[in-house]
C-alpha cells in the first residue's frame, strides 16, 4: 500500500509535534504528543489525497526519505487500496479485465473498489 515519509517537529515553544509531508506541498498539522501526530498525520494525508484526486491531479510518488524525525504515514486504508488498486495496470501491464479475473470479481465490483467515498480515481 501506497506510505509517506513525514517530517516530525516538536516545538518546545508550543510543546506540540508540528509534521509535514516533503512529498506533498501543502501537507502538514500537528499533535500534542507523537501518537496524536501520527494520527493527524494520517488524517492529513488523507484528506489531501482525496482533495488531489477530486481534482484530478496526479498523485506524488512517495519518496524514500529517511531520518530521525522522519515516520511513514499511510492514508486511511480505502484511500490506500483504491490508490493501488488503480495502479496495478500501470505497474503489472495487465488490463482492467485482468485485475478482476486476479482478483476474482466482476466489472462492478472492480468500478465499486476502485471508487473513494463516491470519487472515481482518475488513471493517469
Amino acid at each position: 500500500m501506497i506510505r509517506y515519509p513525514a517530517v516530525f517537529e516538536y516545538d518546545a515553544s508550543e510543546r506540540v509535534y508540528n509534521v509535514h509531508f516533503p512529498d506533498i506541498k501543502g501537507c502538514m498539522t500537528f499533535g500534542d504528543d507523537l501518537d496524536e501526530a501520527k494520527r493527524m498525520a494520517s488524517e492529513a494525508l488523507t484528506g489531501i489525497l482525496l482533495t488531489l484526486i477530486a481534482k484530478g491531479r496526479d498523485i506524488p510518488t512517495p519518496s524514500t526519505l529517511k531520518g530521525a524525525t522522519i515516520h511513514v504515514i499511510e492514508p486511511e486504508k480505502t484511500v490506500a487500496f483504491a490508490l493501488w488498486l488503480r495502479d496495478q495496470p500501470k505497474k503489472t501491464g495487465m488490463t482492467q479485465t485482468e485485475v478482476e479475473d486476479t482478483l476474482g470479481v466482476k466489472y462492478q465490483v472492480y468500478q465499486r473498489l476502485e471508487r473513494v467515498f463516491g470519487q472515481r480515481l482518475i488513471t493517469v
